[in-house]
């Protein structure tokens, strides 16, 4: 089945000769470098390549910005290559393993110089300032994760007899150019609910902006800025998802012909507009597919979505604990099996694409089974991606149903299902192959054929049950012996318990999310963080899960994005590498409590109180306490972030962190420390009012 969305046009573009010449000033610098100040015979081996960070545990990074966009430098290596690197420089024995901050210590050292050198070349041959940043460190996936998927970067080779393996040095050139190129590659491969890939494109937009020159067009600049806001609306879920990424995609490719690298070949002030795109609804364009609504279908069709949903939180779970560590058989075959049965019932309901990507998972997941492959790596994340678009066609298909629509086909389907086929077939899996324009018209999205509810099922203990059954008849004993008051009233109450304790279930599927999504977030913010869970097995309302969904997301984004501090300022302080955010969950006192703390920098009570007065939010002089402090960052649009970030800033959610937990009853309150971390405590009744 074809894509739902025309595809992007991803221009690579070539690095300039400034670059170039700047690149050849470093690579002499670092040989001289290295052989004046330690002794070592770094030399450059083959020709300039195109790099491939792949098998790259450690890398320093320095950006130099200029006006019109940045150029960035870095010294990457694997692990091997990188300790052994450390031990030559700083003089250890051949049989001493080097603390993983030493060996960023002599990564950054030696790519601060080499960005010196580099930048008195490009200050020479620039007429802009050009000013420096302090190094920045990659470790492990990061390494990956940092490549771009479509700006040109390369790399020179060197070796020495003193170090295991090569040396990289890396340069590359970001332009505003380059940048709708990379927003493109994102495009391409963005899969619908995601919320990563678009917190990314807004960074960029940002870039773009920061990059023009003073004269650039009024319109281009209202257009970056109303992508910005769309993409802001897209991942607090305030617009239609696939309306706004469409949006953005059409004119993310008109941009891409007003910065091409031969010249532009469209006028700035043609660039459509993104809000009109979404308002006259072109931003929609969709592969419908028919499915049978009679009301045995349905119900199959309810029962489908339950137990396979099921499924994917078994899935969930055993992929976290996967993630960087092995797994025995058993652990695989239940992986296994899950999909295999995915892929059974979705073809008997004839889901074609659910039975696709269950069917060529379970392809991958039979290699691993049979030991030629590992679940690790690619696979890992393969695996990962899969669960990730089988949830949006579960949310699609849904909503088709309760709707009366039809089923919209999801982007990147077969893109994945290719990426899944080429690991399969033992092939290197390479970023998304670029696309030539075209593709099908817009279509208008169908109007609802009238509104068809999905079962909703609980799974019970069978003690409850019994439970259950034991007080009603006690009940019908007690109505026998002429309504004796106080036992009518004490078994009425039991059952009202009982009927609580029946609706309860456990915060694991969510705590499950968050897991996943700060495994995610590390990866794009460059943090090294780690979750623990305490408490997942604690039971609540349904309607408190489906109330911390997005309370949760929120906090959990700005304790990763803004409370823990990048890998330097961690350096510094003496904190380890590794963060960590503790997500747990207790009963007390008639209520669920769920706590969030981070071992971060803390919140600094007299600057939050500063921005309040700042903002209206409080009056000049105002006196108040430090714990009244930390609740202002629930005010609504306030936000201390010196930027917006890709991930949070703008003041949007915090606020509707608080309205939501009081929505469910519930309060919540903030204790931090500053430079050792914040805590946050949502506490929620487990009896719902009838007022509420």
């Amino acid at each position: 089945m074809t894509t739902a969305t025309p595809p992007t046009t991803t221009i690579i573009h070539p690095q300039s000769a400034l670059l170039l010449k700047a690149a050849t000033v470093g690579t002499q610098a670092l040989t001289d470098i290295c052989g004046t100040m330690f002794c070592l015979e770094l030399q450059p081996q083959g020709e300039v390549e195109c790099f491939d960070a792949t098998a790259r545990s450690f890398a320093g990074c320095v950006t130099l910005f200029h006006e019109g966009g940045s150029w960035e430098f870095a010294l990457y290596g694997t692990e091997e290559t990188a300790k052994s690197l450390a031990r030559a420089v700083l003089a250890m024995e051949p049989d001493e393993d080097p603390e993983e901050i030493d060996v960023l210590d002599v990564l950054g050292e030696m790519v601060n110089m080499v960005a010196g050198s580099a930048k008195a070349e490009l200050t020479k041959a620039s007429s802009s300032e050009v000013n420096t940043t302090s190094p920045m460190f990659l470790t492990g996936e990061q390494c990956q994760k940092h490549q771009p998927k479509a700006m040109s970067v390369k790399s020179q080779a060197f070796t020495c007899d003193s170090i295991d393996g090569a040396l990289y040095l890396v340069w590359q050139e970001v332009t505003p150019a380059s940048l709708v190129s990379e927003i493109g590659a994102l495009l391409e491969t963005h899969i619908p609910g995601d919320k990563l890939g678009p917190t990314q494109m807004i960074s960029y937009f940002q870039d773009i902006d920061e990059f023009l020159p003073n004269t650039a067009s009024e319109h281009l600049r209202e257009c970056i800025e109303d992508c910005e806001s769309i993409l802001t609306e897209v991942i607090n879920d305030e617009i239609d998802g696939v309306a706004g990424i469409n949006a953005i995609r059409q004119v993310n490719e008109a941009m891409q012909l007003v910065f091409h690298p031969a010249g532009a070949k469209l006028a700035p002030d043609e660039v459509p507009n993104p809000r009109g795109l979404v308002s006259s609804g072109a931003g929609i364009s969709q592969v419908l597919q028919s499915i049978e609504r009679d009301e045995d279908t349905v119900d199959m069709l309810s029962d489908f979505l339950e137990e396979s949903g099921d499924g994917l939180e078994q899935v969930d779970g055993i992929l976290l604990d996967s993630d960087g560590g092995g797994v025995d058989a058993e652990t695989v075959n239940n992986l296994f099996r899950i999909y295999h049965s995915m892929k059974g019932a979705s073809s008997f309901l004839e889901l074609a694409e659910i039975t696709s990507l269950s069917h060529t998972t379970e392809t991958l997941l039979a290699k691993v089974r049979d030991g030629e492959a590992e679940l690790a790596g690619v696979v890992l994340d393969l695996v990962f991606d899969s669960t990730a678009l089988t949830r949006t066609l579960f949310v699609n298909l849904q909503s088709a149903v309760e709707n009366g629509t039809e089923i919209p086909t999801a982007p990147n389907l077969s893109e994945l299902i290719q990426r899944l086929e080429d690991c399969i077939a033992g092939k290197t899996v390479a970023p998304s192959a670029r696309k030539e324009p075209g593709g099908t018209p817009d279509a208008a999205a169908p109007k609802p054929a009238g509104k068809t509810k999905l079962k909703q099922t609980l799974k019970l203990d069978v003690t409850l049950i019994e439970q259950l059954e034991a007080a009603i008849v006690e009940l019908g004993e007690v109505a026998e012996q002429d309504g004796d008051l106080n036992a009518l009233q004490e078994v009425a109450e039991r059952l009202t318990t009982i009927s609580a304790q029946i609706r309860m279930v456990s915060l694991g599927s969510v705590f499950q999310k968050m897991t996943r999504m700060v495994r995610d977030l590390s990866k794009k913010t460059e943090k090294l963080t780690k979750v623990n869970v305490d408490g997942e097995d604690t039971k609540v309302p349904r309607h408190v899960v489906e109330g911390l969904n997005d309370p949760l997301v929120h906090i959990m984004r700005n304790a990763v994005d803004h409370g823990i501090e990048e890998q330097d300022e961690r350096a510094a302080s003496g904190k380890p590498m590794l963060a960590t955010v503790s997500l747990t969950a207790f009963h007390e006192d008639g209520q669920v409590v769920v706590e969030i703390a981070e071992d971060g920098r803390g919140m600094d009570a007299s600057i939050l109180i500063a921005k309040a007065i700042e903002k209206g939010v409080l009056e000049e002089g105002a006196e108040i306490s430090e714990a009244e402090a930390y609740m202002l960052i629930f005010a609504p649009g306030f936000s201390t972030a010196a930027q917006v970030t890709a991930i949070s800033g703008r003041g949007v959610g915090m606020d509707v962190v608080r309205k939501n937990i009081e929505n469910l009853g519930g309060k919540v309150t903030v204790d931090s420390v500053l430079g050792k971390g914040s805590t946050f405590r949502l506490a929620m009744p487990l009896v719902q009012k009838k007022s509420e």
